[in-house]
């Protein structure tokens, strides 16, 4: 019962941003490239729409997240404008001595102003510029807190093996370039952010 809620859940939100799935990418300008396919990017101060859930919700946790983002472009926002989704959406963790720990799951959004979210838990973000370390890959189904630690802890040991540590912060993100609770393969990329990094 519990994986046939799940499917049917999966089903409504694809069926609603698949239309839009491949649309407004995030863009960036590439400082260099290092061995290993590790990539250095420098992405613009930029506006995201986020939501918080708790890791040990699981996969309930992870489609709730997913679909409030989807009613907030969907309508659910104080102008009642609909939206396509933007990529990449970003997963990143945090820990919390009070509420244990937790995901965040954003998309980009390039109006200088978004319409305000109507529920508490949608919220507007405004990310400073930044450079990060990226790794390419690519994932099937439901990205878990455990996978997104395994890649990001092997991405680390790549960046140690070109010399590279250093320059990394502890910072990370799991960036996804389809739907977060989509069945099939989709394109997806670890984030390191850098120190910053002098240019010219």
């Amino acid at each position: 019962m519990r994986m046939k809620y799940i499917a049917l859940l999966l089903i409504s939100f694809q069926s609603i941003l698949f239309a839009s799935s491949q649309r407004g990418i995030l863009s960036y300008n590439v400082i260099k490239k290092f061995p290993r396919g590790i990539e250095l990017r420098r992405y613009s101060p930029s506006n995201w729409v986020s939501t918080y859930g708790r890791s040990e919700q699981g996969d309930f946790g992870r489609i709730a997240m997913a679909m409030r983002l989807r009613d907030y472009i969907s309508g659910n926002n104080a102008e009642r404008e609909k939206f396509d989704m933007s990529f990449p959406m970003t997963h990143s963790l945090v820990s919390n001595g009070s509420t244990g720990k937790v995901t965040k799951l954003s998309f980009p959004f390039a109006e200088d102003e978004p319409p305000r979210p109507n529920i508490s838990q949608v919220f507007i973000e405004r990310r400073p510029g930044m450079d990060v370390f990226v790794k390419s890959l690519t994932v099937t189904g439901m990205v878990r807190r455990e996978d997104m630690l395994d890649h990001m802890a092997r991405f680390r040991r790549n960046l140690d093996r070109v010399g590279l540590t250093a320059k990394a912060t502890d910072k990370f993100y799991f960036a996804g370039y389809g739907l977060p609770i989509q069945f099939g393969p989709r394109k997806a990329e670890i984030w390191i952010v850098s120190k910053p990094w002098q240019t010219g």
